[in-house]
């Protein structure tokens, strides 16, 4: 056989070249996209469950759970959302983790529960130093107090309601000793659903100040607390708000209105009061902490 031919049918033989194959498309695309309780999450309800939200349905891997923690893991029909509940509620104050696989990713979550629950009785009684308070606003308070004789506030729980989610309590002004002013004394209605934490609808405070050279009395309007109760039965994080009538200091100074221009130099704004005249200040108080009064409380010598 000729050289050239032998070399034609060699080259006819030869397989032809081929395009590698591409690479196959990635069988699982799923991602997370959203974790409940989000990763420091703290105060965790003991009744909360585990919420994952994914960008697409999950392979067959998947997996959401809590480390120690026996539960029910259910995924969405839709594929984008999975719940983890545990068999039984959550332990009080208690660093859970949470972890979910997804497509071979890994993400855990570290949350903590709330406090165990913590409970009031009638006769509870606390004591809030008037040389304590942070005054937040008004800018103008240390001129608007700085008359005022009292030296501290007094709150007492008065009624309890039977679940516990709610109680009435008693709130005024108290002098040297914790001795109520008992004609300030104001009926208050809290909340306390969100045990440990509590807060109070809004009232109408009346204290009267008869030390002053014109004698008058301060009005708080819209007067809420917020608070927090303790296992050992201290209040901390106490904080109340409403509103300041300047119209009750006018008649210190002999003018209406003097009040709401003495209070602008310190920064102050007067803001519309409850009848919609112009007189009033924002009130914003801190309390911080407390502990319980030894002193008579309020509802013996008041009345309530």
């Amino acid at each position: 056989m000729k050289p050239v031919f032998l070399a034609l049918v060699l080259a006819g033989c030869a397989k032809p070249a081929t395009e590698p194959a591409p690479d196959p498309e990635p069988s699982c695309v799923s991602r997370l996209v959203g974790l409940t309780p989000a990763d420091g999450t703290t105060d965790v309800r003991t009744d909360a469950v585990v919420e994952v939200q994914l960008s697409a349905p999950p392979d067959p891997g998947w997996s959401v759970g809590i480390t120690g923690v026996s539960g029910i893991t259910t995924l969405a029909p839709n594929g984008l959302t999975a719940i983890f509940a545990p068999d039984e509620p959550f332990l009080h104050e208690f660093t859970y983790t949470a972890r979910v696989e997804v497509c071979g990713a890994v993400t855990e979550s570290t949350f903590q529960t709330v406090e165990e629950p913590v409970s009031v009785a009638p006769g509870d009684a606390w004591e809030l130093p008037f040389g304590e308070l942070v005054w937040h606003e008004p800018a103008s308070a240390a001129a608007l107090t700085a008359f005022v004789e009292f030296d501290s506030f007094l709150m007492e729980v008065v009624e309890v309601a039977p679940d516990g989610a709610s109680f009435d309590a008693a709130f005024t002004a108290a002098w040297p000793g914790g001795q109520p002013e008992c004609p300030s004394a104001v009926g208050i209605s809290a909340d306390f659903s969100e045990n440990p934490v509590f807060s109070t609808e809004a009232s109408l405070m009346e204290i009267p100040v008869v030390g002053a050279i014109v004698p008058l009395t301060i009005h708080i309007d819209g007067l809420t607390l917020v608070g927090r109760v303790t296992a050992d039965g201290e209040l901390l994080d106490v904080r109340f708000t409403g509103r300041i009538d300047t119209r009750d200091f006018d008649a210190l100074l002999g003018l209406p209105g003097a009040t709401c221009v003495l209070a602008a130099n310190a920064g102050d704004t007067c803001i519309p009061c409850a009848d919609g005249a112009v007189s009033c200040l924002d009130l914003d108080v801190e309390a911080g902490s407390t502990e319980p009064t030894i002193g008579p409380g309020i509802v013996v010598p008041c009345g309530l």
